[in-house]
Parts: structure tokens; sequence; C-alpha cells
């Protein structure tokens, strides 16, 4: 889409939006270094005309820079891609069809320009003169528009608030309206989709976005539990995953009588993760840590390290901008504390979702599933921590008939060691 320069807004009562005279067609030419964005510094480069810039003063034997009118049509087509011109049509609409903050969600373009943290280097004439020859008005696309290509906002908070109040047993099946503000509006379905279109299309994006990896068979996962010093602890059974039918605490990615495994790789950061995850109850309490290896490969969604935000000026990956936003949230949901007693039945609710489809939903162009999830640790900087979708059963302990290369009964995990590491503590094993 290429701007119009000839387009004119107009606000409801049908008077101009009055627009400072823009600085199109006056010859003017940029070059890459006045830019931090990556796209737009390649967009640069790769149509430079002058050797010199007009707002860095910068001169060179080579061409350098390319012409404010052409990076300008590049700058509004990226705007485009998230944002909508204002038009008395479209605040009609977004007062009486509930858009995403109704009439009050207009931005003028000098602010636009100021919040996009593609733009945030800017400075100075260059700064003006794109404000200034742009339309002045402007709605949040991706938060309303009706359009099939923009209808899934993919925004963690929608898709929380319909699980955690909306329904939750059947969210597949169940429309829900996200703008609940605005009262008596038409139930249209492009005004609807299910909880379950974001995930999915969230998922879809994995593939593209290469953040699974896989942990190689014999790789070191340290799992602890905290507990009362009278006891002692020192069996696979033990230490692992609980049974099923004592897995009755609720964790971040599995409620309630859904057991996982969950890890880290190293020994400290399993112990204080574990330990935030505790309750006070004055007892006196250690750490046994259990050094586990893996029997087998796990391919792994790797959270650790979620790819940048692509730019918005990126044309072949804007499109994974909302997915990475959707797994960053995911994340940062990981990390938060542990709520009181009673209250993780309710907040729990997303990220126990979203994980279980993909424990049992995602599947990469291959057709293969996910067998685990990687997330930063929240009490060490450096630390990672692991959840694996497997139970109790599918661990053993370290005897001399166990071969890493034929594990014993099928089983995915080996016990090879546990350490007991006195400590007072606060927290209940996970």
């Amino acid at each position: 889409m290429v701007f119009d320069p000839s387009e004119q807004i107009r606000d409801t009562g049908g008077k101009l939006l009055g627009q400072t005279p823009s600085v199109r067609g006056k010859g003017k030419y940029v070059c890459a270094n006045c830019f931090k964005d990556y796209a737009i510094r390649e967009f640069i480069n790769s149509h430079l005309k002058r050797r010199n810039c007009a707002y860095c003063g910068r001169r060179a034997p080579q061409r350098i820079s390319a012409s404010f009118d052409e990076v300008l049509d590049f700058i509004v087509e990226g705007i485009r891609s998230e944002w909508v011109t204002r038009t008395p049509e479209v605040d009609w609409e977004a007062e009486n069809f509930g858009w995403h903050g109704g009439r009050n969600s207009a931005t003028l373009s000098d602010f636009l320009i100021r919040q996009l943290p593609e733009m945030r280097t800017v400075k100075g004439e260059l700064l003006s003169d794109i404000s200034r020859s742009i339309p002045r008005d402007w709605r949040p696309r991706m938060k309303y528009d009706p359009e099939p290509e923009d209808f899934f906002s993919y925004r963690w908070d929608e898709f929380a608030d319909a699980v955690k109040y909306h329904t939750r047993y059947v969210y597949y099946r169940v429309h829900i309206d996200w703008q609940k503000d605005v009262k008596n509006r038409e139930t249209s379905s492009r005004f609807r989709t299910r909880p379950s279109h974001v995930i999915e299309e969230a998922l879809d994006a994995i593939s593209d976005l290469n953040i699974t990896c896989t942990i190689a068979p014999g790789t070191t996962i340290w799992r602890a539990r905290i507990h009362d010093a009278s006891n002692s602890f020192s069996a696979a059974k033990e230490l692992g995953p609980p049974p099923f039918q004592q897995a009755v605490v609720s964790s971040r990615m599995s409620p309630a009588g859904i057991p996982m495994f969950y890890g880290s790789f190293d020994a400290q950061t399993a112990i204080e993760e574990t330990l935030k995850a505790e309750r006070e109850d004055g007892t006196s309490r250690v750490a046994t840590v259990g050094k586990w290896t893996t029997l087998q490969e796990f391919t792994v969604l790797d959270l650790a390290r979620i790819p940048a935000m692509p730019s918005l000026f990126d044309a072949s990956r804007r499109g994974l901008r909302s997915t990475v936003s959707f797994l960053e949230s995911f994340a940062e949901e990981l990390t938060l504390p542990v709520l009181e007693r009673g209250h993780e039945h309710i907040e729990y609710v997303p990220t126990q979702v979203f994980t279980e489809y993909i424990r049992h939903v995602y599947k990469d162009r291959k057709g293969k599933g996910l067998e685990g999830i990687l997330y930063k640790s929240a009490v060490r900087r450096r630390g990672i921590n692991c959840v694996l979708f497997i139970t109790n059963v599918d661990c053993c302990d370290n005897v001399r008939s166990t071969q890493l290369k034929k594990p014993k009964h099928g089983s995915m995990m080996l016990l090879e060691s546990s350490q007991r590491r006195p400590r007072a503590s606060k927290e209940k094993s996970r």
C-alpha cells in the first residue's frame, strides 16, 4: 500500500483536520545512519541515490542516501499494517461497534511516531518532517479491525480473561465478544471469536519463529524437593513428579491431577525455584535435590530465547509480531510469584490451557509435536527451567541393569543420584 498525499481527513463534524505543511516533494534525501531500525536501514541502503544526507549533514564519495519521499512511503506502509487512518466512518464504527478504546483511541501523528519503538531514536528535523508528512489521526488496527486478515488480536490479556471468567472447559467451541464495554452492539461474527482461535493462530507461527530445540539424551536436569527434616527421600518415585492421585497442587503449567516433570539445568536454580513455590508452615525444612539424566531426546518449545520483536517495517516478518507478543506474555506469566492458596485455580488457567495446547495440539510442518517447554528462571539471572510432559512412571532409579542406550521399561528419565541439603525453608515442592 502506497500513501496517497492527497488524502484528507475530516472529523465527525465534517471539518478538515488541520495538517501542517508536508515536506513531500521537497527533494530531500536521508541516509541509513539517521535510523536505527534495521528494516528502514535496509530499505535506504537498497535505494541509494545521493552522496549527502540533508538531516545529519554527512557526505561521502559514494551514494549514501535515499529519497525522503520513498522512505516516507515505506514508513507509512509499515504503520498501516497495524494502524488505520481516522475517518468519519471509522469514528462512527469505533463508537457504535465497540472498537477498542472507542472514540478516545485516536492518536495524533506526532505522538504515534514517537511511541513506535522503531522510531524512538529519530530526532529533530527528520522526526518533524515525518510527523507532518503523514495523516494526522490514527487508530490501532490490530485491536479491533473486522477484516479477516486482522481479526485475531493475539492479545494475551483478552485470551486470559476469556478462559478465566467466561468459558473454561468448552472454550474451544464458545464464541467470546472481546469488547464488553459497549452494550447492545451488533453480534455479527466479525466481532466475535473463539479463545481457541487465538491459540491456534499463535501456534501456527511457532515454526516460522524457529524457537524449538532438542534436549539430547544424557543431558543432566536437576529437580528439588523441599520436605520436613525428619523425612528422607532418595528414590525416583519420591523425587520425580507426584503420582496422578497425589498431584493435588496446581502449578503455572499443570492443573491438579495432571503431573509434569519440572526441573532446572543447574542444582541451585532447581532449589530456589522450588523454594519460591513453597509456603511457610513453621517446620524445619531441608532440600533434597535429584540429579536426573535424560534417556531419550526431547523436542521442546524454547521460551528462554524468544526472538526479538520483528520491526513494524519488516514486511517479510511483521506478521509474526502478534505471536512474539503472545509468547512473551505467556513466558512472563510463568515467572510470576506463586499465588496464595485458592487463587491459583483461576489465575493459572490461561497458562495451563496454553501448555495443554502445546502438549497435545501443536505439530510442526513435519507433523512432530512438542514434549516440553524451556523458560527463564525468575529467581536466578541465568537459570533455565524446563517442564517435560512426562509422569512418575516414566522415571527410573539408577540400578546396574539400567543402560542409557537401552532404558529399562521404556523409561525417559534416570535418577543418577540425590543430595540432601539442610536448609530452612518456606516452600513446598513443585
